[in-house]
């Protein structure tokens, strides 16, 4: 495995998000002769790399939000959670239900973290680095960065989509 610094990739060169680039070869232990990875490439493999300049985190609003994983990451803009207005969440402190609008606003931290072509955001570990899901290729570089200040949009107050919501509120009469 070799890490490489961002400034080293022309790509990556005007990115101050970007996390360092690793870059990962199979070798033989007894050998050293270089393996075929071919088949490495058609298993995703969950990879942790730390986060760039991760003061930006909120950890303990992720540690409550962890709840709700799968549907609502708070790095992740395309959650469920931020785009369906079926979704019932409770607010973290006070138990209240949340709105749309509420976890657009309040829970989403205008701060998208991305993996790698080839890789899936999963979230963060319990170290704050980014779980990637990859298909590792012999050569092939893994990192993350992360698309700031990029805020969602408020649904208007009207909720005239709400009749969607139909098999969720069957659900909840129901029970």
């Amino acid at each position: 495995m070799m890490q490489f610094d961002p400034i080293t990739n022309l790509d990556k060169l005007n990115d101050a998000t970007a996390s360092d680039t690793v870059s990962m070869e199979f070798i033989n232990p007894e050998n050293g002769v270089k393996l075929d990875s071919s088949i490495c490439s058609k298993v995703p493999t969950p990879i942790s790399i730390p986060f760039k300049k991760s003061e930006r985190l909120k950890p303990v609003l992720y540690a409550k939000a962890a709840v709700l994983k799968g549907v609502i990451d708070l790095y992740n803009k395309e959650s469920p959670g931020y785009h369906s207005r079926c979704f019932k969440s409770k607010e973290f402190d006070t138990g209240a239900d949340t709105s749309i609008n509420y976890r657009r606003t309040k829970l989403y931290q205008n701060e998208s973290i991305n993996c790698s072509p080839g890789c899936a955001y999963e979230g963060l570990d319990s170290n704050q680095y980014v779980i990637c899901n990859c298909n590792i290729s012999q050569g092939g570089e893994l990192s993350n960065n992360s698309t700031g200040f990029d805020p969602l949009f408020s649904f208007p107050k009207f909720n005239y989509d709400i009749i969607f919501c139909f098999y969720e509120t069957f659900t909840d009469v129901k029970i």
